[in-house]
This record gives C-alpha cells, sequence and structure tokens, in this order.
C-alpha cells in the first residue's frame, strides 16, 4: 500500500455484545481487500477525490469501561450498532451515546447508526425507528446486513465522507484550527482518528 494519502482516520466499533460488530469489520475489510493483522486491518481508499488511510481495530468483547480509553484519544467518528432482531439492543441505544456524547459536545465528532442483520426475517425494530432514533440524536443511518453483504461498505464510507467534509469544513473556516477539537491537534491532518467501539455489559452502565 502506498505511503501517500492526505488523511489518516482510524476506527473501532460500539455496541452490545453479539450485534455484529465482528462481522461487519470483516466483511468490509475482506471487501476492500485491506492489510489485516489480527484486530486491525489498514488500507488506502479514494474518498471525492481525497485519498485517505483507513484504520479499522476490532475490539472484541471488551467491557465498556475498557473501549473508553479510546475515547480520550483523538477522535472524528463512531460506528454505533445495533441487533434489529433484538429490541433490548435498541433500547441500550442512549446508554451507548451518552458515553460518547461528552466527547461530540467538543468536537465535529460523526456518528453513524447502524442497525444490522436487516436480512431476518424476525425483525423486531423497523427502519423507521432507527432514522427517527437517528434524526433525534443527530446521527447518520444505515441499515445492513454483514451475511448478505447489504450496506456493510455504505455504512463505513458514509461516515467516512462525513467525517472528511467535516475536516474540510474547518480548514475552510480556519488555517488555526482550536486546541480544544480532539483529532484536530498539531499532527493534523495524518492522524485524524474515527473510534467505533466494541463493548459489553451496557445494562449495567444504564444504573450509573
Amino acid at each position: 500500500m502506498s505511503d501517500e494519502y492526505a488523511y489518516h482516520f482510524k476506527y473501532i466499533v460500539v455496541g452490545a455484545t453479539s450485534v455484529g460488530k465482528s462481522s461487519l469489520f470483516l466483511r468490509f475489510i475482506n471487501n476492500k481487500k485491506f492489510q489485516h493483522e489480527y484486530d486491525t486491518a489498514i488500507s488506502k481508499v479514494t474518498v471525492e477525490g481525497t485519498p485517505v488511510k483507513l484504520e479499522i481495530k476490532d475490539i472484541g468483547g471488551e467491557k465498556m469501561w475498557t473501549s473508553q480509553k479510546y475515547l480520550s484519544r483523538k477522535v472524528a467518528g463512531v460506528l454505533l450498532v445495533f441487533d434489529v432482531t433484538r429490541r433490548e439492543t435498541f433500547n441500550t441505544l442512549s446508554v451507548w451515546l451518552k458515553h460518547v456524547d461528552y466527547i461530540r459536545k467538543m468536537t465535529n465528532l460523526t456518528i453513524m447508526l447502524v442497525g444490522n442483520k436487516c436480512d431476518s426475517r424476525k425483525r423486531d425494530v423497523l427502519s423507521s425507528e432507527g432514522m427517527e432514533f437517528a434524526l433525534r440524536n443527530g446521527l447518520l443511518y444505515s441499515d445492513t446486513s454483514s451475511k448478505t453483504d447489504v450496506n456493510v461498505e455504505e455504512a463505513f464510507m458514509k461516515t467516512t465522507v462525513k467525517i472528511l467534509q467535516n475536516v474540510k469544513e474547518n480548514e475552510r473556516r480556519s488555517t488555526a484550527l482550536p486546541e480544544k477539537i480532539i483529532g484536530f491537534g498539531s499532527d493534523y491532518p495524518k492522524d485524524q482518528q474515527v473510534l467505533l467501539l466494541n463493548g459489553d455489559d451496557v445494562a449495567a452502565n444504564q444504573n450509573n
């Protein structure tokens, strides 16, 4: 892979256990022929004519408190995944959102809400419900199926496009970007990061 790129976006995935986060990760990186080593995949893609290095890390099965440490790093986006066949994973979205909102208030954080397993006939959460939640909370939305490869690439790439648009908008506004904006520090733009967290024990956090 060529080292020539304008931006470096890092991804990790967020959502309840067994919603298909790792399956989405594997489907996307296999389709895009990423260099894959253990739980991290890297490749270069072209987004709106701009070469972007994508680095996607799968933190499978980590506790929410463990994955929170990644939020303290430079962050540009989150892929928030739920299982459309299990309403309880949809009902806990607000808990996951709460854990990233304090970062979103300080940055141009992009969050893509993903309703996975949309191929199932046992669907328990409608697309309209997912879109309404996304609209109400200022998120992007996509139904996906890692099993049948429906909208998997779209979910990742739409997130990348939005982040790139945010980055370029900030560049237009000022050549000296605010230090408080996470991901826009001295090593910007090549160290821009996109965070997609994996994690468990959402229910335990509802009581906090």
